[in-house]
């Protein structure tokens, strides 16, 4: 018992003050933690699938998402803190800005430099209804689906997952496309 004490110390002072145990528990359980990993994703795993994505430029970028939410947000699975996203974690997640590090980190990753090139390629009309598809990727709140399940998610998470996805939406958008000659 001393070990696990030990053990859960230093996993808060290694994560940060402002974490919480319930949002250490739900990063060990989610996803994963690389940022752009395409691989397959918890949300495939899970029978969520990106089957109505145009073109794979808007697959991974779903991807993507999905990713980042699972990193920040997890997985809500019962109603006591340590399993959901509550509005403790939502104070959290404006106090540390989690929008603003996800596009500041994205910003750096080459994979999705890579990415954000490819989509400037597609034409404009394309590339809006990519981005308008990409910007809805979140999960329905437990109250939408009627039951509590990891299909759904709080309306606290639910809301960090829309800011996640809007965030990484407009680092797109302020990207210049590219314009044809």
């Amino acid at each position: 018992m001393k070990s696990l004490h030990i053990l859960l110390t230093l996993a808060i002072l290694f994560a940060g003050a402002n974490t919480s145990m319930g949002q250490l528990f739900r990063r060990h359980r989610s996803a994963g933690w690389s940022g752009t990993d395409v691989s397959v994703s918890r949300s495939q795993r899970l029978g969520r699938n990106d089957a109505g994505a145009a073109t794979p430029q808007e697959s991974q970028l779903i991807q993507i998402i999905r990713k980042q939410q699972a990193l920040h947000v997890g997985d809500s699975w019962g109603e006591q803190d340590w399993q959901c996203f509550d509005w403790s974690d939502w104070q959290q997640f404006v106090v540390n800005n989690i929008p603003r590090q996800v596009t500041a980190y994205l910003s750096q990753d080459a994979h999705f430099q890579k990415l954000v090139a490819e989509i400037q390629e597609l034409d404009a009309g394309q590339r809006q209804r990519m981005l308008a598809r990409a910007g809805r990727t979140y999960r329905p709140t437990w109250a939408q689906l009627g039951r509590i399940s990891t299909e759904g998610q709080t309306e606290a998470g639910q809301l960090a997952e829309r800011r996640i996805a809007q965030a990484i939406v407009e680092l797109l958008e302020r990207k210049p496309a590219r314009t044809e000659r």
